[in-house]
């Protein structure tokens, strides 16, 4: 049974963007072209990890793609296994389940991603990007910082992509910010969301995300700050009739998993050699006799950015070889990191996608006024400064600062 993948880069009518919301499209486990080892492995390790995540969407639908690969070139030992659409619960109880050794990963958002490391909330300020080019640019320069900082705190990069900019819908104009400050703004997305309104001048009333729809039915609150694709997750776009045009701020998910888990599957294959020289021959094996076209056809990939995806993972797996054991951990982690890139594109396109969506069934943006976005912005600095040292080091946020200044340089260099 082939795995459609969908195609973002075609034009979505409403309908097909909310069905890629709320049906899975494909179950991970189905099985692939099959594994290449010429016997079966003596040990299976499998990397159960939960997420929010509907299955079938552009957060999920790279891992289709890549767990495939990883499981094959394996002989079938490692199996990552997505758990999604908030089955093992939110973030933070997928979080302490990786704590009780009960799961191996979570694909985080951001409120998970910043209970591992408060220090990466500096990249969710507010108003510190505007644009996904910006953030790309600082993005590409900090991974070794934000790999180095995850280590730190017992997890491995899986990969590092967005979950979108946040802007602010409500059911009653927004235009002005005396006019957002008077309405009852909803907050959903954890401690740093209702810090980050408060500190801009907004007073937020703590809502818990499972209760949305009946808060929404029940007009508890006027507007909230939200990514396009969650106002669509949660069908909220019929209740809110107008959004700001600016962006408030930028918010990274990631799949990371626990280092105890690359530690258990490198010691189990130091202890038996044999089983170690299986896996690197099921590894050459792979690597000779499987061709990439075929192997993208046969797992039903449409999309331009997932085929290019699947392409250069290939391309990069003819250089790579297994000498010892502590040779897999990185295999498979930078297997999933090579996705980044075309994962972060489609996931783009679905975000910029769902908010012309949204305009077309009649939403109405608005434009906050030059004075208006000056306040909130001399706000901002003021938080900037008021969590050095308690959220990040001053060193991370001028780092970040810099890559800003070096991007708008950059970009006024090929303008002029």
């Amino acid at each position: 049974m082939k795995r459609k993948f969908i195609s973002v880069h075609k034009p979505l009518g409403f309908s097909r963007l909310i069905f890629l919301l709320v049906v899975s499209l494909f179950l991970l486990l189905i099985p692939g072209p099959g594994v290449f080892a010429a016997e079966k492995p003596q040990k299976v390790y499998e990397i159960p990890m939960g997420t929010l995540a509907p299955a079938g969407t552009p957060w999920t639908i790279a891992v289709g793609l890549i767990a495939p690969i990883i499981r094959d070139y394996t002989g079938g030992r490692i199996k990552i296994i997505p758990i999604t659409s908030g089955l093992m619960g939110n973030d933070i109880e997928v979080l302490e389940k990786i704590r009780q050794d009960r799961l191996e990963g979570c694909g985080c958002n951001a409120a998970g991603l910043f209970e591992v490391a408060p220090e990466l909330s500096v990249l969710s300020l507010p108003f510190l990007f505007s644009s996904f080019d910006e953030v790309e640019y600082v993005l590409n320069h900090l991974r070794p910082e934000i790999d180095r900082i995850l280590e730190s705190k017992g997890f491995a990069r899986g990969a590092f992509v967005d979950a979108g900019f946040y802007f602010f819908y409500s059911r009653l104009d927004p235009s002005s910010l005396e006019k957002i400050r008077r309405q009852r703004t909803g907050s959903f997305w954890g401690s740093f969301e209702l810090l980050t309104l408060k500190a801009i001048g907004i007073d937020p009333i703590p809502l818990n995300l499972a209760e949305i729809t009946a808060d929404i039915k029940a007009e508890k609150f006027d507007g909230t700050l939200a990514p396009a694709s969650g106002v669509l997750g949660v069908q909220a776009y019929s209740f809110f009739r107008y959004f700001v045009e600016q962006p408030f701020y930028y918010t990274p998910c990631a799949a990371i998993f626990s280092r105890k888990t690359f530690d258990r599957i490198e010691s189990g294959l130091r202890k038996d050699p044999e089983e170690f020289q299986r896996l690197k021959a099921d590894f050459e094996h792979f690597k000779r006799s499987t061709s990439p076209n075929d192997y993208l056809r046969h797992q039903g990939v449409t999309d331009r950015s997932i085929w290019q995806m699947g392409q250069e993972v290939f391309t990069w797996l003819q250089g790579q070889e297994l000498k010892s054991p502590e040779d897999l951990a990185p295999l498979v982690l930078n297997t999933t990191r090579m996705a980044e890139k075309n994962w972060g594109s489609l996931l783009r396109a679905f975000e910029e996608q769902t908010q012309q969506g949204f305009v077309r069934r009649g939403m109405k943006p608005v434009r906050l006024s030059d004075a208006d976005m000056k306040s909130f912005q001399e706000l901002s600095r003021m938080l900037q400064d008021n969590l050095v040292g308690k959220r990040y080091p001053r060193e991370f946020l001028d780092q970040i600062l810099q890559l800003k200044k070096e991007f708008s340089e950059k970009a006024l260099q090929e303008i002029y």
